[in-house]
């Protein structure tokens, strides 16, 4: 038991302070704005540009990788299945050659 609390007491501490560090984040203030919220299609154009986004929030302050308010449901589909499409949705993708038994 003592060498699993040896082994284990400094990745749960530097857990601890990070998420206590983000629990600190200021959320940005969502304004509404009439008419309909983005859906689908649009959560699938900025999971593709999600790398673009990230960049130019280093950048622009107001800018934001996600759009909130969204549709719910439908927007976070394709924001997911945009993301994985930019950064290759395939697990093995990265396996190369055939297989030795």
């Amino acid at each position: 038991m003592r060498a699993l609390l040896r082994k284990i007491w400094r990745p749960a501490l530097a857990l601890s302070l990070a998420l206590a560090a983000t629990a600190c984040a200021r959320q940005p203030e969502i304004v509404v704005t009439p008419g309909d919220p983005p859906g689908f299609f649009l959560g699938l154009v900025q999971g593709f540009g999600i790398i673009f986004a990230f960049i130019g929030t280093f950048f622009v302050e107001d800018m934001a990788l996600y759009a909130v308010p969204n549709s719910g449901w439908t927007y976070n589909l394709g924001f997911i299945i945009g993301t994985g499409l930019f950064f290759g949705m395939s697990g093995a993708s990265g396996a190369s050659g055939t297989r030795k038994s």
